[in-house]
């Protein structure tokens, strides 16, 4: 491991620690005048039962006072104590890394079926944003998307924005099938924008093609996710598989 990734190991664990225990101490707050009170007022009024003492409306206001702050207090650390143990780690975790990245098998497109006569089949990768934060300019590309001239470059596919604790589908590929005589599409169309012109910045892929698609945002990490697609001809739709990539194509 070099210099550079121990660095942003040590970056990482200082910035998860202070969310931790931010985030531990911020719910503990809020469930202070909640469930952690009322457990300890009824914790409190049994134990001061055995010891003898207790609240009464017939008490001054100054010990029903300290009584109530003592509850909050305890209340407070009661709820922190939880939440740092079994709660506040896994919110620091996706504040930290907040995207989070699936595949979606044989889904139509609605926009793709004429009178049932051509019917269209996406693969599509979900992007989900597990933070408290809205992500702007998120951006996806396939890595590994060959071009008009040859070459294997990535392939820009949409630019979008993710509002907190929110999924989006994108579309990375698509296939049609159609009624006889027409034929059905003989390769795997990849999403994009397209041009003018001959070729009009299409690029398809065979099938069984492994896919490499990127989703970007600023100020988070990049999130890498593979998938095959498949034509299944029996069927007459689209398979999309969901692989672990070992290594990634080099841009």
């Amino acid at each position: 491991m070099d210099a550079n990734r121990i660095w942003a190991r040590i970056d990482f664990l200082g910035a998860f620690g202070g969310l931790w225990f931010g985030i531990a101490a911020r719910d503990a707050l809020s469930a202070a005048f909640g469930w952690a009170t009322i457990v300890n007022v009824a914790a409190l009024a049994y134990v001061g039962q055995k010891l003898g003492f207790s609240v009464s409306a017939g008490q001054g206001w100054s010990q029903v006072l300290f009584y109530a702050a003592i509850c909050f207090s305890v209340g407070v650390a009661i709820a922190f104590a939880v939440n740092l143990a079994f709660v506040s780690h896994f919110k620091a975790y996706r504040e930290l890394r907040p995207l989070a990245l699936g595949i979606r098998n044989n889904l139509r497109s609605p926009d793709f079926v004429c009178n049932n006569t051509a019917r269209g089949y996406n693969a599509s990768v979900t992007v989900t944003n597990r933070s408290s934060r809205h992500l702007l300019d998120c951006v996806v590309h396939i890595l590994n998307a060959p071009q008009v001239d040859g070459s294997i470059r990535p392939r820009f596919v949409e630019k979008f924005d993710l509002p907190p604790k929110s999924t989006r589908t994108i579309f990375i590929a698509y296939w049609f099938s159609r009624q006889l005589p027409n034929s059905d599409d003989p390769a795997v169309n990849l999403s994009g924008p397209v041009g003018a012109g001959f070729g009009g910045n299409r690029s398809a892929v065979s099938s069984g093609s492994v896919l490499q698609v990127r989703v970007a945002a600023p100020d988070v990490p990049t999130k890498h996710i593979g998938c095959t697609v498949c034509i299944d001809n029996q069927q007459r739709l689209l398979r999309t598989t969901a692989m672990k990539l070992n290594t990634l194509f080099e841009v």
